[in-house]
């Protein structure tokens, strides 16, 4: 499978490239971060998108630095993808960003950031949903509250105890 996903991500035909190195994202293939990064770099926005939510989907630390990148895109799809992809990978070390993503005039942006916030939880994430609470902006009060209860289940899961 991954043989003839790594053939599609070659292809000419920038559709079936861009889902070709999507589906690669989770492979453990030693081929295949170099396929993302060059999907990444390309400069053509399907593949690029591809890339970021292939670099949330793969469990790799390194992609972290990429993903807080597109956060601060102009291009609010990119910045939604990268919210999204964020809290696929679960990083702590994004968390700083979608801090200062909790700015964005998108609302669908805002809600990935904040449901990238509970899913990756931790202190600081936890922190940084109570503090936007209460400056959310309407009709997003109760993604804050799912966020913040999703943020400390997984607290309770690393750690044994409740905040």
């Amino acid at each position: 499978m991954t043989a003839a996903l790594l053939e599609a991500a070659a292809s000419s035909v920038e559709g079936l490239r861009a889902a070709a190195v999507e589906a690669l994202g989770p492979s453990g293939d030693p081929r295949v971060p170099a396929v993302i990064e060059a999907a990444y770099e390309s400069g053509q926005p399907a593949l690029r998108l591809a890339a970021i939510r292939a670099m949330g989907y793969s469990a790799r630390e390194e992609w972290a630095e990429y993903i807080a990148e597109q956060l601060a895109a102009d291009d609010p799809e990119m910045r939604f993808e990268a919210a999204l992809a964020a809290g696929a990978l679960g990083s702590e070390e994004l968390v700083p960003a979608l801090g200062e993503a909790l700015s964005d005039d998108d609302a669908e942006v805002l809600f990935a950031v904040i449901e990238a916030l509970g899913d990756i939880g931790g202190d600081e994430g936890v922190e940084l949903l109570e503090s936007y609470r209460d400056e959310a902006p309407p009709g997003l009060e109760d993604a804050v509250e799912a966020a913040l209860e999703a943020a400390r289940g997984i607290q309770f899961r690393r750690f044994g105890e409740l905040p």
